[in-house]
This record gives structure tokens, C-alpha cells and sequence, in this order.
């Protein structure tokens, strides 16, 4: 595994780590936190740092972090980024809680970031997810309009720290497993 990644790394010239540290599970980073400081390391949070170590161990991780330790919370819960949103007056689709309500394109999400997928019927997305995920799956409706996807970093080319596009649940009715 770490020859693949190491090589997908070496693409990106100047992009390699000063040392790998290769753990068999998020949570062993917890006793490595002296370690970690006294080489001058900076965590980047990621989706799957949130999922698999939990917000309440990251935010208890002495060890320096870019961002703000208590979003992770918000990041890895449905129901706080929903109301964070609309707190913020953003259009928000209907959240469906039962299945039998569905009457067009739906987004099935599921819990943490376990990945992507797409299928040509609502009943097979819900089947797969729940066979992969044991349940922890989030249904909402579509808003029709611009996908906008925030990032950290500014992006010189662009000249902004934004990226936009055109989704394909809006080109016709497809049912998209998140």
C-alpha cells in the first residue's frame, strides 16, 4: 500500500513527505502525539481522519492542526452541517424520512465519508448501503442549481478557492448514492 501511494505522491514533485509514518489504525496517532510534536508536524484533517479517529480524539490530539479543531463535529454530522446551513439562510432540500415519500431524484447519503457510488434505482442505492454501512443513511430531496465546493487553499490558476460545476442528477433523473 505504501509503495502505491508513495509512487502517486512522487507525481507531484515537491508534494513528498519528509518521513512516512505508516499506522494500522487512526486511533495509534493518539499515542504518538509527543512524537509527532517533536518533529514539528501539522495535521491536515481529512474526511477519513474525522470518520475513523472521531472528532472528540482529534479535538483531544496535542498535536498542531490547520483549521479549526471544533468544526470537525459539524463536518461529520448530517444533522449539525443541515442546521449550520440553514442558519446561514442556504436553500436546503427536504430531508425524506420515509421512502415512500420519494417522488423524484433523491441523494442517499451515507454516514461519514464512505464513499460514492450511483445505481439506477432508489431501491438498489438503499440496499447497497445498508449491506456496506448497516444502516446510517441520510435521504434528501435535490436543489436544482450550482454545485459550489469551498476549499481551504486558493487556487492561482482559478483565482479563487472555489469550484463550481454542473451536477449530473440535474441532466435527468438518476439516483445518487453519497
Amino acid at each position: 500500500m505504501l509503495e502505491r501511494v508513495a509512487k502517486d505522491v512522487q507525481g507531484f514533485p515537491g508534494a513528498e513527505p519528509d518521513e512516512w509514518m505508516v499506522l494500522d489504525h487512526y486511533h495509534d496517532l493518539l499515542d504518538r502525539a509527543e512524537e509527532l510534536r517533536s518533529k514539528n508536524v501539522i495535521i491536515i484533517p481529512h474526511g477519513s481522519l474525522v470518520e475513523y479517529l472521531g472528532p472528540d480524539n482529534f479535538i483531544a490530539l496535542e498535536v498542531p492542526n490547520f483549521g479549526n479543531r471544533q468544526i470537525l463535529k459539524w463536518e461529520g454530522s448530517r444533522e449539525l452541517q443541515r442546521q449550520w446551513l440553514e442558519s446561514g439562510g442556504c436553500t436546503m432540500p427536504k430531508v425524506i424520512e420515509n421512502p415512500k415519500e420519494i417522488d423524484g431524484p433523491v441523494i442517499v447519503k451515507y454516514a461519514g465519508p464512505k464513499g460514492v457510488g450511483a445505481t439506477s434505482s432508489l431501491e438498489t442505492s438503499v440496499t447497497s448501503a445498508e449491506r456496506r454501512f448497516g444502516g446510517g443513511i441520510y435521504h434528501s430531496g435535490i436543489v436544482l442549481g450550482t454545485r459550489y465546493y469551498f476549499q481551504f487553499f486558493f487556487d492561482p490558476l482559478l483565482k479563487m478557492g472555489i469550484r463550481s460545476r454542473e451536477w449530473a442528477v440535474e441532466r435527468g433523473p438518476k439516483w445518487v448514492a453519497l
